[in-house]
């Protein structure tokens, strides 16, 4: 989570708090999921990968600095 807070429950591995200070969730995507925001709005990124095809990992940078799109 880029911006704001949710919280996400996913089956049969439990429920997570997402923020911008949370660590990045990796999680099987073919689990039944239920997000819940704890803000007005939320700004995320998700990175999805065929499993046995690709791999992937996020890493948080804390910056003050403006990326322009």
């Amino acid at each position: 989570v880029l911006e704001g807070g949710l919280r996400l429950a996913v089956v049969g591995a439990g429920a997570f708090d997402l923020s911008p200070v949370a660590p990045p969730l990796a999680f099987d995507g073919e689990a039944p999921a239920v997000a819940t925001l704890m803000s007005e709005s939320v700004l995320d990124l998700n990175v999805m990968t065929r499993r046995g095809v690709a791999t992937a990992s996020v890493t948080h940078v804390a910056s003050d600095a403006e990326i322009p799109l």
